[in-house]
């Protein structure tokens, strides 16, 4: 090696000439290099089309020549050999250290970082900076000492290139020599010589080209001998030729490789043996340990990935994965071997560590100490399999690391860090894929192993893998915050609430989907009323989760956050009702706002507006009444203002004729409160005319309908007020007495019971109308008739079974409750004193409140 004035090492002014014994070593080492080194060491003839007389033409197969046999690679590795052991004796200073590293000897040069298939493998050395950055003027003179510190320096530097040179071809030699032997052994697999076709001596030993196709070679030997899961004495045999690999062929074969081979094989035997077995665990355990510290060592990524050259386009995981798959992977072979194995576990670990390779350079002195075969020089270690951007951490304190960049290239190869990057994270996802469908329980298993890892990059590419493969309940099962912050980022409301139910986050998915509920955007009043009734349902089970101790919402602001939300949950159904309504309508009436009507579908309007704007002016009565009972109103003739003019509405829709005065006077009493007096018409002698007749009754079934579903909707549930009993019983007997004929004395009774409000309740009530005093015979037996009828229908009801196994029915508990106080034993007595002063007409009756006592009695006493 001649180095001139350019030579950066070489201060301006002065020049350096390497020594005699420099250049004779060179001419050596030329004169021993030349028979081989423009020689290919493979060639591959393509096979001929030969067509024969009487059948289609046909294609010989491809011949493989090897041209050098074992004694020819014999013949020129000796004195090679000889040369390598001369250079180590003589030139131990050159030789034990990388020249200028200033007694950091574990630091070692490293390939290019170029590509190109002519770019040298070894790099020039770097020198410590101390000549360049001294401060000395370049102009100033250097002193004898200094020149021959520097002189020395660069003699000493092309020795060690020389000796890099020669230890490589002859480890190349090696290499082929170890090969040529494995194919004379039977059960071993073939070597795809075809790699190598067409590649100088020069081009494996310089280029980073001819490097990547010995690696992938080795590559795919190694993973086809370690497939064996019988222990033979052909296994004995690639055991051995592993151990040679490593030994004499370090520089070809590392350590990454020699952990590979031993990892792959005893997974491989851990298969063999019956499923939770001990064989089968401790075997297992072995291999992963083994591919585990192999992945700490595998820095390609050409090897990673399976491939040299990026393809077209963006690949999905899985056609990642299965390419990685196909063409022999070490990772690939690895993961899938301990999937089934059922260590999944490990699977994540090695695929991250793989990863890491790819995204930070580690330094750590004492590791290569621990992996150097015999004969191996401490800076030969790992020397061409590290990481491209090692030899920039040269300098480095032990222990620190640095980031790479994400599109750095990797052995002359275009598949960059990222490419192998995403073939790690993508075996992750292609085997969880699998156990998802197939295995439920190791799926999981996987998904924790996951969830635990510390990579910021892999838990965001998991969590989209889950979310775009449909797996989106296993996501929701993941318990960490990095899962959270992602699903908040998604701007999908449904998510997030949907992970914190899951994840028993109560209140915190109360939250969501209140705001969501109340969002200014435009959301469908249904969708609306769906998020409300999901944030009720959060804040409920919120009271009672055992979680709820994490949140910092005292018992209070809880109870206040449901009372809101409950209450806006109601107007939002009242609003819903309101527009269902007006949809309902034949025609859009011409004094509500279509604007306003737009609001009333996507917002939720406040209920002022729905009663005063919507429900009171088209009109809704009985919206307006849930309104009231929603806002506790309480002021009695409002209230009584509007079921007036619900029953009206009822009993007129239209106009109606009635051929009796006094009905006519009754109905228009309770027509003038509403303004519809009008559509009562009193024609004694009137025809047919094709206008409802009030007297025939069309209108008892509907007013009976609306009274019980308004009473099932606001009675019983607070303010009561506004479903005042007894006005509706004022009006209902007012309409009963109109026409007696069409309704049974207890009919009044009857309906408000289905309604919903107590026996007791009514009787009191029934009660309240009859006038002070002494009763009229007529009055009396029809009030006796009309409770007596009542109190039948209450023991028909109280019969009837609960809802559980056993238990009485709501009405027969109040039986026994209202029999126990006394209070309906001083009501039949009472009512038995009056129907006793009266003589034989009331006979028939006291007979039916004799039965009557009777019933009560059997049933109290059950």
């Amino acid at each position: 090696v001649t180095t001139n004035a350019t030579d950066s090492c070489v201060p301006k002014g002065y020049s350096f000439r390497a020594s005699h014994l420099s250049d004779g070593l060179s001419f050596l080492v030329s004169r021993l290099l030349r028979p081989i080194w423009h020689k290919p060491l493979v060639v591959v003839t393509e096979g001929r089309s030969v067509q024969e007389r009487w059948e289609s033409s046909k294609t010989t197969p491809a011949k493989v020549e090897i041209l050098m046999d074992t004694a020819t690679l014999e013949e020129v590795r000796a004195p090679l050999q000889s040369l390598l052991t001369v250079m180590k004796n003589t030139f131990a200073r050159a030789v034990d250290a990388v020249p200028g590293t200033l007694g950091q000897q574990y630091l070692s040069m490293d390939i290019d970082s170029g590509i190109g298939q002519d770019q040298p493998v070894t790099q020039a050395l770097q020198y410590h900076s101390q000549f360049r950055s001294s401060g000395v003027d370049s102009t100033s003179q250097l002193t004898n000492k200094e020149c021959d510190n520097i002189a020395h320096l660069l003699e000493e530097r092309n020795v060690h290139s020389m000796f890099r040179l020669v230890s490589r071809v002859v480890q190349l030699l090696n290499l082929l020599s170890l090969l040529l032997k494995a194919e004379g052994v039977s059960g071993l697999p073939q070597v795809d010589w075809g790699l190598l076709h067409g590649n100088y001596v020069s081009q494996l030993v310089q280029s980073i080209e001819g490097h990547d196709r010995l690696e992938t070679l080795l590559n795919e030997f190694v993973v086809a001998t370690a497939s064996s899961t019988t222990d033979s004495p052909m296994t004995a045999q690639a055991d051995q030729l592993a151990t040679e690999l490593a030994r004499q062929c370090y520089l070809f074969f590392p350590s990454s490789s020699r952990f590979t081979y031993e990892g792959l094989r005893r997974a491989n035997l851990a298969l063999s043996h019956t499923l939770g077995s001990s064989q089968r665990r401790d075997l297992g355990a072995e291999a992963a340990s083994s591919l585990i510290e192999a992945a700490r060592h595998w820095h390609s990524a050409s090897l990673i990935t399976g491939r040299l050259v990026r393809g077209n386009g963006k690949e999905t995981y899985f056609e990642t994965a299965c390419r990685a798959i196909e063409y022999n992977s070490p990772l690939a072979r690895a993961t899938t071997l301990l999937v089934d194995l059922e260590d999944v576990g490990n699977v994540v670990e090695i695929c991250q560590i793989t990863s890491m390779n790819f995204r930070t350079v580690k330094v750590a002195g004492g590791l290569r100490d621990t992996i150097r075969q015999d004969g191996m020089l401490r800076w030969e270690s790992e020397l061409y399999h590290k990481h491209a951007a090692w030899r920039n951490a040269d300098g480095q304190t032990n222990g620190s690391s640095q980031q790479l960049p994400s599109n750095e290239l990797s052995y002359g190869s275009s598949v960059t860090s990222n490419d192998a990057i995403d073939t790690c994270y993508s075996l992750i996802f292609y085997h969880l894929e699998n156990l998802l469908h197939n295995n439920r329980p190791l799926a999981d298993s996987m998904v924790s192993a996951c969830a635990a890892v510390q990579d910021k990059l892999f838990l965001t590419r998991l969590f989209i893998f889950l979310l775009e493969s449909s797996n989106i309940d296993t996501l929701l099962r993941i318990d960490s915050s990095e899962a959270e912050s992602f699903l908040k980022k998604q701007n999908n409301a449904d998510l997030i609430c949907r992970y914190y139910s899951v994840q028993g986050k109560h209140l915190e998915g109360g939250r969501v989907a209140y705001e969501r509920a109340c969002s200014p955007q435009s959301i469908p009043l249904g969708q609306r009323i769906e998020w409300l009734t999901r944030a009720q349902t959060c804040f409920r089970t919120a009271q009672k989760s055992q979680r709820r101790s994490i949140s910092s919402m005292p018992d209070e602001d809880l109870q206040k956050t449901e009372a809101e939300v409950n209450d806006t949950l109601r107007v939002a159904t009242i609003q819903h009702r309101v527009l269902e309504n007006i949809q309902a309508l034949p025609e859009f009436p011409e004094y509500l706002d279509a604007a306003k009507i737009a609001e009333l579908k996507t917002t939720l309007v406040d209920v002022n507006s729905l009663f005063h704007e919507f429900a009171a002016k088209i009109p809704l009565y009985d919206i307006c009444l849930a309104i009231l009972h929603n806002c506790r109103f309480d002021k009695a003739e409002v209230v009584r203002d509007v079921w007036n003019r619900l029953f009206c509405e009822v009993i007129l829709p239209s106009e109606t004729i009635t051929r009796d005065k006094d009905v006519f006077h009754m109905v228009q009493n309770i027509a003038s409160g509403a303004d519809v007096a009008d559509r009562i018409l009193l024609l004694p002698d009137a025809v047919d005319n094709g206008k409802p007749i009030f007297e025939d009754g069309n209108w008892i079934v509907p007013i009976r309908e609306r009274i019980i579903k308004l009473g099932k909707e606001i009675y019983g549930t607070g303010a009561d007020y506004t479903f005042p009993v007894n006005y509706i019983m004022e009006l209902l007997e007012t309409l009963r007495n109109a026409v007696p004929a069409s309704m049974s004395p207890g009919w009044s009774l009857i309906t408000l019971v289905d309604a919903g409000v107590p026996f007791m309740t009514l009787l009191g009530a029934f009660d309240n109308l009859q006038p002070h005093g002494i009763l009229e015979p007529r009055q009396a037996l029809s009030h006796a008739s009309a409770t007596i009828e009542f109190f039948g229908y209450w023991i028909d009801k109280s019969r009837e079974s609960g809802q559980g196994a056993g238990q009485h029915s709501a009405a027969q508990n109040e039986l026994s409750r209202s029999m126990s106080n006394g209070d309906l034993m001083h009501k039949l007595n009472a009512m038995r004193s009056r129907l006793e002063q009266m003589e034989g007409s009331a006979v028939l009756v006291l007979d039916q409140l004799n039965r009557i006592e009777v019933a009560i009695a059997s049933l109290v006493t059950m």
